[in-house]
């Protein structure tokens, strides 16, 4: 099997750890990862937007990472977006990475100037999406996946562009959320980062981070 899950308990919020994972086949070959690491983020409530752009806080990143939230659009056919920032936003053009509940009740995310999607993902009010950002400062890119609850994971992006005016940004550590048109709510998100594993050893990566558990698939 090449899915493994591993609870732990005691984490604390905006705390940075470092971990390996040791693996053995059924011939009795081990592995080990390279080492890897992931924070924590603070503690927060759901945000719910009103018509006003809300933000909140996350670590600095400035390498690659990965992050996780749920989100819930309370209409049809609204128009919100939930992205990453250097610094609180206040305006569309602060946003690095955005993925968007669209006015025709799709799910798309920006690429560079402009908003597209690999597939067609329909949205429905009331429903919580699942949403996964890798994101790499490096090459100012990111890929988007989402599921709703209970479904398959789809890609809305793979290697989209950093938003056009935040193609040189060096760090995120804001996420926000703005709907110009009805109201979505944002939940339970996370962070996760990895480092380069030695030679020809790849090491997990971290879908999952919370104070009760990680979930990682290798």
């Amino acid at each position: 099997t090449t899915s493994h899950s591993q609870a732990l308990t005691g984490l604390s919020p905006s705390t940075l750890y470092h971990y390996r994972v040791l693996s053995r086949d059924a011939a009795g070959n081990q592995a080990v990862s390279g080492d890897g690491t992931f924070t924590l983020a603070e503690a927060q409530s759901c945000l719910t937007n009103t018509g006003a752009w809300l933000n909140a806080p996350l670590p600095a990143q400035t390498g690659n990472f990965t992050i996780e939230f749920d989100a819930t659009p309370a209409a049809a056919g609204m128009d919100g977006v939930t992205g990453l920032s250097s610094g609180p936003a206040g305006a569309y053009t602060a946003l690095a990475v955005i993925v968007r509940f669209n006015t025709s009740n799709r799910i798309d995310a920006r690429n560079g100037s402009l908003y597209e999607a690999a597939t067609l993902i329909s949205y429905s009010p009331g429903v919580l999406y699942h949403f996964r950002l890798v994101v790499s400062l490096s090459s100012h890119t990111y890929s988007a996946y989402v599921r709703s609850a209970g479904g398959v994971e789809q890609t809305i992006g793979s290697n989209f562009a950093f938003r056009t005016e935040q193609a040189g940004v060096a760090s995120l550590d804001n996420l926000a959320l703005y709907a110009s048109t009805g109201s979505h709510t944002v939940c339970n998100f996370t962070i996760g980062t990895t480092a380069p594993a030695p030679s020809d050893t790849t090491p997990p990566v971290i879908s999952a981070v919370t104070a009760s558990g990680i979930t990682s698939t290798s």
